[in-house]
């Protein structure tokens, strides 16, 4: 039996051990104290039992994850609906808003009066008509956000009101960099989850228990071939091997590797990273994200009328949105009926530290043209082995696109055959 090394346990990395376990001699190196990545559930305790809280992989739809439905399917997995809802709070203005319904969009007597929200609306409706038309126009593919915005002539109100608050809080980057984000693909995964229209929203799910039972169920079969704590340090070919050095001193030397680590991470565990290595992985570049869970409120709207599952919070700062994603676990997962808690990304000493339960540090991958182009070419890195390599990157960025690079890799080195048909 060949061996292979698997660099990395996020929901591609656990899912090529798991699907491959019986083809390869595996063994997995995963640098954390934790195995899962984003798929990391944390229990809070309160009163006599733990509350499980996603604070990465929180929510999928049936529209957009065809693959990771068919994963569960496969684990048997149970899932409830949930609330996408979103909101926004100006906290030098005072402007607050959920985009929940009509109710909460005026969520007091004086937003009613307000001149101001009836424009929003307006230019909301052109906003989305442009969208959709340069999408089915099929033409200046090349264009960024910011380019898009001033090419078709959208007010400020829903730049700062909407659309940056909205796709920052999505890929978890500031607003200023979202405006160099290629236009296209933006607004083509905008419309595809349902986002870019009034009541055009999908019905999403989360996982009963958090996205904990589907990384136990991969555990069970996986657990004896990982090493917590254990980082690949540096990945070198040599003849017909690779060596894998790793955090405790220890070479190893492996038929096969798949690298399902960031992209940047990949390039720097290389030692002799061939011309399309190096020229590809090197245009990914991504955001280091502060993450807390925790129990305070003041982080959300004052008006608990626009409080919704996801909300962003932003204030002026030198001429830039300095703004942070607010996650109302309750609404998301119903994690309790006694307090709040919220999972917070890019919070800025906004919460009470008496009130914060977990702290971390996730990274997620930031789009530019370039990247976009790379994507276009990324099945070059695994045309012929013995290097392989996946994950979010090879995509939008999301739970999905890992899971799919993952699994199009494994049915690639299992002579075609998907392992979930």
């Amino acid at each position: 039996m060949r061996s292979l090394a698997v660099i990395g346990t996020g929901v591609a990395g656990m899912a090529c051990a798991y699907f491959l376990r019986y083809r390869y001699k595996i063994t997995v190196y995963e640098k954390n104290d934790y195995v899962g990545g984003h798929t990391n559930t944390v229990s809070v305790p309160e009163g006599d039992r733990d509350i499980p809280v996603d604070t990465g992989f929180m929510v999928y739809n049936n529209q957009t994850y065809p693959n990771l439905i068919r994963f569960f399917k496969h684990l048997d997995i149970k899932s409830m609906d949930t609330s996408m809802s979103f909101s926004v709070n100006d906290v030098k203005t005072g402007f607050e808003t959920s985009y929940t319904s009509l109710s909460t969009f005026f969520p007091s007597a004086a937003d009613y009066v307000s001149v101001e929200r009836y424009k929003l609306l307006l230019e909301l409706r052109k906003l989305f008509k442009a969208g959709k038309a340069y999408l089915e126009s099929g033409s200046d593919l090349e264009l960024t956000l910011a380019e898009f915005v001033k090419r078709h002539g959208i007010d400020e109100l829903a730049t700062e009101k909407f659309l940056l608050p909205m796709t920052a809080a999505i890929w978890s980057t500031p607003t200023d960099r979202m405006l160099d984000y290629p236009a296209h693909t933006l607004f083509r995964f905008l419309v595809n989850h349902g986002m870019l229209g009034f009541g055009e929203q999908f019905q999403w799910k989360t996982l009963i228990g958090g996205s904990q039972q589907y990384k136990q169920k991969v555990l069970e079969a996986t657990n004896p071939f990982i090493k917590e704590k254990t980082a690949a340090t540096q990945i070198k070919r040599q003849d017909s091997k690779v060596l894998v050095r790793d955090s405790n001193g220890g070479t190893r030397a492996f038929d096969e590797v798949i690298v399902a680590t960031h992209a940047d991470q990949a390039l720097e565990l290389l030692e002799n990273a061939d011309p399309l290595e190096q020229n590809l992985l090197s245009l990914f570049k991504y955001n280091i994200n502060p993450v807390a869970l925790h129990s305070d409120e003041k982080v959300m709207p004052t008006k608990k009328k626009a409080w919704a599952s996801w909300n962003y919070r932003y204030e002026s700062k030198n001429g830039q949105m300095a703004g942070s994603t607010h996650y109302w676990m309750n609404s998301l997962q119903n994690v309790s009926d006694k307090q709040n808690y919220f999972v917070s990304v890019d919070y800025d000493g906004q919460i009470d530290e008496n009130k914060t339960h977990w702290k971390f540090t996730y990274e997620h991958p930031r789009f530019d043209s370039e990247a976009i182009q790379a994507q276009r070419s990324l099945h070059q890195l695994n045309a012929q082995g013995p290097i392989y390599y996946c994950g979010s990157y090879f995509r939008y960025g999301f739970h999905e696109d890992a899971f799919t690079s993952a699994l199009n890799l494994v049915t690639q080195l299992s002579d075609g055959k998907d392992p979930l048909s």
